[in-house]
């Protein structure tokens, strides 16, 4: 079988990457993803509504017209 490449996006809506820092010990492969620097800034306004259009197309929240749940 021929290798692949393989992606994994985990999304953790609304978490403080902060948080997970106080549970690197019961997280270790979470932890080892912190260790690296792994974390991406999210757009502005920094909300769900437009932060996964803006991640999957790399648009801003401008081009997509998203700025918040209302809209």
């Amino acid at each position: 079988m021929k290798d692949e490449n393989k992606l994994l996006i985990l999304g953790l809506d609304g978490l403080d990457p902060f948080i997970l820092k106080e549970y690197q010990e019961d997280l270790p492969n979470l932890a080892t993803l912190l260790d690296e620097n792994n974390i991406l800034e999210s757009v502005l306004p920094p909300v769900t509504k437009p932060g996964w259009p803006c991640s999957f197309t790399g648009r801003t929240p401008e081009r997509l017209n998203s700025f918040d749940m209302l809209e």
